[in-house]
């Protein structure tokens, strides 16, 4: 096994540069573990959101004042209401998020097994589509349901627990009374994952010099910082979606049999007219504090686990990279848009980007020079004829 440089490709046996991959059954698992973790500690945060974005009323000031008026008639530990349903929705949905992302992506990925950016996104928002229809439309109704009920008496509560709202919801509404505002959930569940593992890889370049597969393995605290940075661009840009997801999940028949909502669309126009644009983004902050500090928990804990399987050669592929991707530059321009012509991959500063030469290359670089005495292996010199037949050097 080839030694992983810090902020570069490790190096195979011959030589030549190599991206890791890692299982989509690795990336799967790494994110339940991650995604159980999460759900623990925000738990709180969402029953104040989800209690936000329905008072129509204008009953609660703000967040400080939702959570404070919730423990005063409900109890403390009504902030955790809906708990059982969201720590199962999270653990089911980052295991299938990152799973399908992984397998996605390895299906974008050109002959040297790198990833553009543009088809980053398009693995990104595969895999929230895939998980908004799968896991998170039926959990969150049952989530959302159970968390508008208001007062501690169960047996004045419509829902006695999960599996009751499941029930109650399926006899009420039909099967697809579980999938109640699934077209939202889509949309809003693909924009943030196209956002999320788009900006994730490049805060990873930017904050920490780390781009993915290169075997290089971040603290919790550097995977936090990267992975909270990342997550704040989603809640802004999906916050409509979210209202109007929360709306429809939320309402119930009426007495003659009609819902307020008759769709996303009209949700969507219904929504601004009667109570101005700004209801659009109503419960953004508690959003912005739960869904960044949940990333960075998230990618802390996955992070660690995949970074172990790396190192230890579990479930990951090595792919090497060829001459003519390494030539073009398009190898940083597609993991992080870092230039070799910096910091190089061992430390070294290139004078110019790195390229293959052959051994009878005569540039006079410090990372040709410490090849030549044997301290590093250099991706540049390789015996004359390796990269069919060409002589000198390309820079």
């Amino acid at each position: 096994m080839g030694a992983a440089a810090a902020g570069g490709p490790p190096l195979g046996r011959d030589g030549r540069m190599e991206i890791l991959t890692l299982s989509p059954f690795v990336k799967s698992a790494a994110g339940s573990i991650g995604g159980t973790m999460e759900a623990c500690c925000l738990q709180p945060i969402d029953t104040i959101k989800t209690r936000l974005q329905l008072d129509a009323a204008k009953k609660y000031s703000g967040i400080y004042n939702c959570g404070q008026t919730i423990i005063k008639e409900e109890g403390v530990r009504s902030l955790w209401k809906g708990l059982t349903p969201f720590a199962v929705h999270l653990t089911l949905k980052y295991a299938l998020r990152m799973g399908t992302n992984a397998f996605y992506q390895s299906l974008l990925r050109d002959q040297d097994g790198l990833l553009s950016g543009h088809r980053r996104m398009m693995a990104g928002f595969a895999a929230g589509v895939t998980e908004a229809l799968c896991i998170v439309t039926p959990f969150e109704v049952v989530k959302i349901r159970l968390q508008q009920q208001k007062g501690m008496a169960k047996d004045k509560l419509l829902y006695k627990g999960p599996v009751h709202c499941a029930v109650m919801t399926v006899r009420q509404d039909g099967i697809f009374g579980l999938w109640a505002g699934a077209a939202p959930t889509v949309l809003r569940n693909g924009t943030n994952q196209m956002c999320l593992f788009w900006a994730k890889n490049h805060m990873d370049g930017v904050l920490w010099g780390k781009t993915e597969g290169d075997g290089m393995q971040l603290t919790p605290l550097q995977s936090m910082g990267s992975g909270f940075s990342a997550a704040c661009i989603g809640p802004v840009a999906t916050g409509p979606f979210d209202v109007v997801k929360t709306r429809l999940m939320a309402q119930q028949k009426q007495p003659d049999g009609s819902k307020k909502y008759s769709s996303f669309i009209n949700a969507l126009v219904t929504i601004p007219r009667e109570e101005g644009i700004r209801a659009m983004w109503r419960g953004l902050l508690p959003r912005l504090m739960r869904i960044p500090p949940g990333q960075a928990i998230v990618w802390a804990v996955s992070d660690q686990i995949t970074g172990y399987c790396e190192r230890h050669d579990i479930g990951v592929t090595r792919k090497a990279v060829v001459d003519e991707t390494i030539a073009k530059g398009t190898f940083d321009a597609q993991l992080g848009g870092r230039m070799l012509s910096g910091p190089s991959i061992w430390g070294e500063n290139l004078a110019h980007p790195a390229k293959y030469c052959e051994a009878s290359c005569i540039h006079d670089t410090r990372a040709h020079k410490a090849a030549a005495k044997g301290t590093v292996p250099d991706i540049g010199i390789t015996q004359k004829g390796d990269r069919g037949g060409r002589s000198g050097c390309p820079a």
